[in-house]
């Protein structure tokens, strides 16, 4: 699971850094714990953080917990008594997470696995020094597969014929767009691109 910040300021990945230095952290702590004794459990256990991830998000146990303990709810359905003992939350899209949502509770982290933000009040998060994060491009290569087996299937059912390399072209090229260019290079040759 790969989730990138938005651009905001130059300290803008220093939330997703300390997470990143969480899990680390912890998957350390937890491999000396099986050598040391119960100064480091004890020390262990005082920073072991409860993290809520959206339970339609894939891998997301297995992403977050040597972090800490991750505890799947339903993202339509989370609720700040949920939060009483949460350091980080990880959401989708249908999850709005603002101050009615947060405020009184330990979140320090918010991680939105979607490209989009509109669902963050990103204003209050940031005002209330609550790290955040989304994952722009993360369905790039999933939109640039999609397009090479819809291709790949039309010429097997003989709707085109990719090898008298039809001209395609691309609308948007950025981070989905480059993807699907790539594809469309090795399939039909260059594409053409219109990027407004």
């Amino acid at each position: 699971l790969e989730i990138r910040s938005a651009p905001r300021t130059k300290d803008s990945h220093r939330g997703s850094r300390r997470l990143l230095e969480g899990c680390r952290l912890a998957h350390w702590v937890q491999m000396s714990k099986i050598h040391t004794g119960d100064a480091v459990r004890n020390w262990y256990d005082s920073i072991h953080m409860q993290i809520i991830v959206d339970q339609n998000i894939p891998l997301g146990t297995e992403a977050f917990s040597d972090a800490g303990e991750v505890v799947r709810l339903a993202g339509r359905a989370i609720q700040k008594s949920d939060l009483t003992d949460c350091t980080a939350l990880i959401v989708r899209s249908i999850t709005k997470v603002n101050r009615e949502l947060l405020e009184g509770t330990p979140v320090k982290f918010v991680g939105t696995c979607t490209i989009g933000t509109d669902h963050l009040d990103i204003p209050w998060l940031e005002a209330n020094g609550i790290e955040w994060v989304s994952a722009p491009g993360c369905n790039a290569r999933s939109v640039a597969a999609w397009v090479g087996s819809v291709l790949a299937a039309a010429h097997l059912q003989r709707r085109i014929d990719l090898s008298t390399s039809p001209k395609a072209g691309v609308i948007g090229v950025g981070r989905v767009g480059l993807q699907v260019v790539d594809v469309l290079t090795e399939l039909v040759g260059a594409p053409l691109l219109n990027d407004p």
